[in-house]
């Protein structure tokens, strides 16, 4: 739409061409299109970078999630402009994916969603005709979002998903199905699972939906010619598979450590003197006291501005500390079983 195209800073009379590359990660992502300046640095540029969303969510209901929220930038961006309540929501959704998606969804494209399907089919076509890399990741990103919905949103929002649909068996056509076998362009992987959910569920929602099942069924069968891998049942798509992690190959896994006697004792007295401190500052949240006992250092770490699972994110994205990082994926983890 006219609409989108504003936003993406696309107006008439002017000609789209290939650009460079800006990888700055530590740019204020603009929450409109309003808020976007102007160059005013004394460079020679080409012309106003398209802009894109940077903090689209990659969200599933399997043990991956945890480790996304710190290995996916778009994911970490998302989160870190939600309030405390609302990342405590996410955490807790048995579906965390299709809170992402509404918030998107309301945020990002006023609730229409063939301006989010305009989108899918901006930055696909900016991404095959330009070489575009943020046009890539902002393509792949939306598919992965749509594709991780539940049942239930996929339900709610058929004509959504029948456009998507078609606008990815279109889309199939014109890309290399190689495309699926590169991990640095399909997201370690992850665009590959989530193609596999999305079709799982649309299966489950299409029997007595016929435009919806012919649309699915036309694109499966292009999806099989061009990407056979996504119908291997030794690599079909299962919630909770740990063969699909993101997580890089030389992980050491969650074994048993050996920690020095010494390195325990300083820990627990920085826990107990962090511990007074915040609670003495009176803005700590109240846990219950298991949080506390079974997760010390995590429990230490909280600070007055967070809540535990953003203290989570940021253990594990600093990494620093050994000891808490395996009680932070040792909390996730509960928080999972518990869903």
């Amino acid at each position: 739409s006219e609409r989108l195209l504003k936003q993406r800073r696309i107006e008439p009379d002017k000609k789209i061409i290939p650009g460079s590359f800006d990888n700055d990660e530590e740019k204020e992502i603009p929450k409109s299109n309003h808020d976007i300046q102007p160059n005013k640095e004394n460079k020679i540029v080409d012309g106003d970078p398209v802009f894109f969303p940077r903090d689209i969510p990659v969200l599933d209901s399997s043990s991956r999630t945890a480790h996304r929220i710190t290995s996916h930038s778009g994911t970490k961006r998302f989160l870190s402009g939600l309030n405390a309540s609302q990342r405590t929501s996410i955490a807790m959704e048995d579906f965390p994916g299709d809170m992402a998606l509404q918030i998107i969804l309301h945020e990002k494209y006023r609730n229409d969603w063939k301006d989010m399907i305009g989108d899918v089919q901006l930055s696909f076509l900016l991404f095959l005709q330009l070489n575009c890399f943020n046009s890539l990741e902002h393509w792949r990103d939306l598919v992965a979002m749509l594709s991780y919905g539940s049942t239930q949103v996929m339900s709610q929002q058929e004509p959504l998903y029948q456009a998507l649909l078609a606008t990815l068996e279109f889309q199939l056509h014109a890309m290399e199905s190689e495309f699926f076998e590169d991990q640095e362009l399909s997201g370690d992987n992850f665009l590959r699972p989530a193609l596999q959910n999305l079709m799982l569920n649309l299966n489950n929602i299409s029997r007595d939906r016929l435009p919806l099942q012919n649309a699915l069924q036309s694109f499966e069968a292009v999806a099989r010619d061009r990407i056979p891998s996504l119908f291997d049942q030794e690599e079909s798509f299962v919630p909770g598979d740990e063969s699909m992690d993101m997580a890089s190959e030389d992980d050491d896994g969650d074994g048993p450590i050996i920690v020095d006697m010494e390195e325990v004792n300083q820990a627990m007295i920085r826990s107990k003197s962090a511990e007074s401190q915040i609670l003495r500052s009176g803005v700590k949240q109240s846990y219950s006291p298991h949080i506390a006992d079974t997760y010390p250092l995590l429990f230490a770490a909280i600070l007055p501005h967070e809540d535990i699972v953003m203290t989570c994110a940021r253990a594990l994205d600093d990494a620093r500390d050994v000891s808490l990082v395996r009680e932070a994926a040792a909390y996730l983890e509960e928080v999972e079983s518990k869903r």
